[in-house]
């Protein structure tokens, strides 16, 4: 065979393998309600960068009568946010149902009876497809838990959505010669929530991609002070057993344990903090005791929580900052609140990587410093861009490897003897 069949193939075999390298996702919530806010922590759907995600997932949309319907105003925002692909046409957005206002009965009384689980699906096609969103992202918080949920059969039959959802745009995609509409889940990390709410294995064989909303596992519910997107667990006294669950380490392996692989979850990060009220001011540390949330923030104006552009400018002004297993929280007085910075995002994304996950969830960009009006701040959106800048990075390590394994004399003589039989 002459020398130039030789790179030719070889130059395929690297391509294909190169391409194997499918890349990490970077999945971004947008919130509808942040348009109401006033000031600097009014959002808008143009306020966003087309190229800082993979995939933008505009949450939410309410299941009512067992049908996809949106909320008022939203349809003008349905098209902004898919004008963006006019500008990145590899962005892909996704439309959220759900959510946590939503609870259990619509989703329970949906799912239990085979004509409303039918109706839901045959509709939501033509809806996703009106405005033009390239998935749907299932947010039921949570099966078989909360408000009107029924604990016997909404596990069961969250995993049968799930199937018949895929079936369902598969058939849509040959019929209709589109891309197929993706499929996704946001799930949870408790471990209570994730016994009582999912058939792992079967939803992780008809979605996409899984979203874990590792974040929120502790906050102003319990009375003392916890950081809730912590990464690794901490030491627990024994009446505390059950906490040793509550981190993202910890909740990401449960999830992969039970059948979910690595490359099919993306961690979820919090670009917002939680914070209480101390008993004392004294005594502020991790398990300090509380009387309650702390004071709400200026634009998200919602107690026991602040957006992480209000924590940077609080860091401006006065309090201190520490650490605990990465985790940075605030102290001002009395008031105490966990969060994460671009420090504590960093190692959360190297953490992700090294272990082998899919990509990183972000909840959500209208909570990061969007208008650069932190002093810290060098760039809008610093969290995303961090969260953006170190999958990218290893991107490109990952790619640099895989091309310098497919050009090796090894590698070469491998794919030679298995192309010889066809030549």
């Amino acid at each position: 065979m002459d020398m130039k069949l030789h790179i030719q193939i070889l130059a395929i075999l690297t391509c294909t393998v190169c391409c194997a390298f499918a890349g990490y996702r970077r999945v971004c919530y947008y919130t509808n309600w942040s348009r109401y806010r006033l000031g600097l922590g009014q959002y808008f759907p143009n306020h966003t960068d087309p190229h800082l995600c993979t995939h933008l997932v505009f949450s939410f949309a309410k299941l009512e009568k067992s049908e996809l319907s949106f909320y008022d105003g939203d349809e003008d925002l349905y098209k902004e946010i898919n004008d963006m692909k006019l500008v990145n046409p590899e962005l892909q957005t996704l439309l959220a149902v759900g959510g946590w206002t939503q609870e259990s009965t619509e989703w329970s009384a949906m799912v239990s009876k085979t004509n409303q689980m039918n109706k839901f699906i045959v509709k939501s096609i033509p809806f996703l497809r009106k405005y033009g969103f390239d998935g749907l992202d299932l947010d039921w918080e949570y099966p078989a838990l909360r408000h009107g949920a029924n604990a016997t059969t909404d596990k069961h039959n969250f995993a049968l959505l799930c199937k018949k959802l895929r079936m369902a745009f598969e058939r849509d995609a040959r019929m209709t010669r589109r891309p197929r509409l993706l499929l996704t889940v946001a799930v949870g990390a408790a471990k209570k929530v994730i016994d009582a709410s999912y058939e792992v294995p079967t939803i992780t064989r008809y979605v996409d991609f899984i979203n874990l909303m590792s974040y929120d596992l502790h906050g102003s519910w319990v009375m003392e002070t916890g950081h809730h997107s912590l990464l690794y667990g901490r030491e627990y006294t024994s009446e505390h057993a059950e906490d040793v669950y509550l981190d993202i380490d910890w909740a990401a392996r449960y999830w992969n344990l039970l059948g979910a692989p690595k490359e099919q979850i993306n961690i979820g990060l919090s670009f917002y903090g939680r914070g209480f009220t101390l008993k004392d001011s004294n005594d502020n540390g991790f398990g300090a005791k509380t009387k309650g949330p702390n004071r709400p923030g200026p634009f998200t104006k919602e107690s026991g929580y602040a957006a992480y552009y209000e924590i940077c400018m609080m860091l401006s002004r006065a309090g201190h900052t520490y650490r605990e297993n990465g985790a940075p929280y605030y102290v001002n007085g009395n008031q105490w609140i966990g969060y994460d910075d671009e420090e504590s995002i960093s190692e959360k994304v190297a953490w992700l990587i090294r272990e082998g996950f899919g990509g990183a969830m972000i909840w959500a960009l209208p909570l990061d410093d969007f208008n650069k009006k932190c002093p810290r701040s060098t760039r809008k959106f610093p969290l995303a861009n961090r969260v953006k800048d170190d999958l990218l990075a290893a991107e490109m390590v990952g790619l640099a490897a895989t091309v310098g394994a497919a050009a090796s004399p090894t590698t070469t003589e491998d794919q030679w003897s298995i192309l010889k039989d066809f030549i």
